[in-house]
């Protein structure tokens, strides 16, 4: 996170330091909650909210990143005045990205790097004292815990935007934790549950980007700066677009689903390996 910070505040603004100091941000947040047992509970929650604010004044630049590949695909695809409306959308995001980035400055990115050094640092200090805590045993119960917390969900998404927007996020705390604790997991299934989280979340993501897309050009036309002609055919394709997105998702969530309750009796009973289980 501090690495990706110092870039953006030396002038690489550029939509990988933005993308990678956004999901660097909720690695370090999930594995702040994974092993909390090991840190200081008031200064893990200080850092987790320092993180968050660092993650959320990056978020406005990378939607805009995301949306200026989708404003050029469908100036492509569309044509007429959807294709105007569509890059009409991209030069004036463009613009929008300038101001953006000044979120990110805003915070101080020097501060914010000298702070999360500190705070690692005595962090570490806390855990050096702390009983040894198998690890098995702790990704287990992230697992179980979060692998839960998503069927939850699961169970209560009733299809609308906000119902699935608290799924996806439940997924992507699942998706991390995975990657941190796989090995609880034998290999093969760890491979295969990572790769059905990893596509439940790349199409929930992109369904994500269209909803958000669609309320990018409707907040355009409240403001006089597109026309409702224009407007209206760009927000047909977007919903296509997003329809199609949304089913893929609650496909891909099922069978997502199936495969982690045919693994979930596996959690936590691999035998551990070497010195490596501490």
């Amino acid at each position: 996170v501090r690495s990706w910070l110092k870039r953006i505040e030396r002038g690489d603004a550029g939509e990988e330091a933005v993308r990678r100091l956004r999901t660097t941000s909720r690695r370090t947040e999930a594995a702040l909650l994974a092993f909390g047992v090991c840190l200081d509970d008031r200064r893990a929650r200080r850092v987790r909210k320092l993180l968050k604010r660092v993650r959320r004044s990056a978020g406005r630049a990378r939607d805009l990143d995301v949306q200026r590949g989708l404003w050029r695909a469908l100036r492509e695809e569309c044509g007429g005045a959807a294709g105007d409306a569509a890059e009409s959308m991209r030069r004036r995001g463009a613009e929008a990205r300038i101001a953006a980035i000044e979120d990110v400055l805003r915070l101080d990115p020097r501060a914010v790097r000298r702070r999360l050094k500190d705070e690692a640092g005595a962090m570490l200090e806390r855990a050096r004292k702390v009983r040894r805590v198998r690890l098995d045993e702790l990704g287990a119960g992230s697992l179980r815990a979060l692998g839960g917390a998503l069927a939850a969900r699961i169970a209560e998404d009733d299809g609308s935007a906000e119902a699935m927007h608290r799924t996806r996020i439940e997924a992507k705390r699942l998706r991390y934790a995975l990657e941190l604790f796989r090995g609880v997991l034998d290999a093969k299934t760890g491979r295969r549950l990572a790769r059905g989280l990893a596509r439940v979340h790349d199409s929930m993501g992109r369904w994500h980007d269209l909803v958000v897309a669609m309320d990018e050009v409707r907040g355009a036309v409240a403001r006089g700066e597109l026309g409702t002609l224009g407007a209206e055919a760009l927000l047909e394709a977007l919903d296509e677009r997003s329809a199609r997105a949304h089913r893929a998702s609650v496909s891909r969530l099922a069978r997502f689903e199936s495969r982690w309750l045919s693994a979930a009796g596996e959690i936590g009973c691999r035998a551990p390996g070497g010195g490596n289980d501490r």
